[in-house]
């Protein structure tokens, strides 16, 4: 989300949704830019916990992504 809707539910109710609508799944990933630390904190408050940290080539850009895994 823009930084301006953030702190606003809107991410909570996407996330909450989705695992609604995918309930069959037993495990969801998502890959964060690890200086995304807004997005790393989400993520960690709705129960993902980090599993890996790796570099992405991104568009000639090497960034540093974390790999997080939410267990249901």
């Amino acid at each position: 989300l823009y930084e301006e809707y953030q702190g606003n539910g809107i991410g909570t109710e996407l996330l909450k949704t989705g695992l609604e609508e995918l309930q069959y799944l037993k495990k969801m990933y998502v890959n964060v830019e690890k200086d995304n630390q807004s997005a790393v904190s989400f993520y960690k408050s709705k129960g993902f916990m980090i599993e890996t940290e790796y570099d992405d080539v991104f568009d000639g850009h090497t960034l540093k992504t974390v790999r997080m895994m939410l267990e249901k």
